[in-house]
């Protein structure tokens, strides 16, 4: 904890305490963002109030032999390929590493990792048209079974949700959003699950819908994407 933070004037930060001889307790981040929520001074213009200011702070660090619990960081490709990592220290560690990079979403294709999406239209009329409702069919299969699965539908911007209020709906929540459906699993079992949500046309033209991404929130190895669909309302 920062205790020389300006927030955490007047707060009471007792003598720090190491369970490792390889950190000096100097935390310019997590500590002292913690310790603001709780003992930050009020009504002094700085950052926020904190709930309790007269609390008295026990900072305390856990660590292992290598100094760190958790590390985390990200760092730009720049054209590169390959990665790699060296364990330089005893005992059982575990990591992963994510990928991260931007393009149209007319260019994502379609994949899946021990969980796979179909997403499919419907249109009552044959051929889109305005006032039209459109059905959208989402198909899961789930390899195992999951936990807090959430899925994201980012539709297309002629696509206006019959049902506006977010709830519980056949075990599952749903919550419609400006340009998105989002629909959360607290546990999704091996298997094929189908949601089914309807949607009106409001105008004419050529639309491009986003991708549908179904994935663990907790291990975000098991994910899958559907990719986007262009279609066009006639007036």
């Amino acid at each position: 904890v920062m205790a020389e933070h300006p927030d955490l004037a007047g707060a009471n930060i007792l003598d720090y305490v190491a369970l490792s001889s390889e950190t000096d307790g100097v935390d310019d981040y997590h500590g002292t963002f913690i310790s603001g929520i709780l003992a930050a001074g009020v009504n002094n213009g700085i950052d926020v109030d904190g709930m309790v200011p007269n609390v008295s702070i026990l900072p305390i660090c856990i660590t292992h032999n290598g100094g760190k619990t958790d590390v985390k960081t990200a760092v730009a490709a720049q054209g590169k390929k390959t990665f790699t990592a060296e364990k330089t220290t005893d005992g059982t560690s575990w990591g992963a590493l994510y990928a991260q990079f931007l393009q149209p979403t007319t260019e994502i294709a379609s994949s899946s990792s021990s969980i796979s999406v179909k997403r499919e239209y419907f249109s009552e009329s044959g051929t889109p048209k305005v006032g039209d409702v459109v059905r959208v069919r989402i198909t899961i299969k789930a390899e195992r079974d999951l936990d807090f699965v959430e899925v994201i539908d980012r539709r297309a911007a002629c696509m206006e949700p019959v049902q506006q209020l977010s709830g519980y709906h056949f075990g599952y929540y749903i919550a419609p959003k400006d340009y998105t459906t989002a629909y959360y699993f607290d546990r999704m079992p091996k298997g094929t699950h189908v949601i089914e949500a309807e949607y009106y046309l409001d105008r004419a033209g050529s639309y491009s819908t986003g991708s549908c991404k179904a994935q663990c929130a907790y291990a975000p190895e098991f994910c899958a994407t559907e990719k986007a669909h262009q279609f066009v309302v006639n007036p």
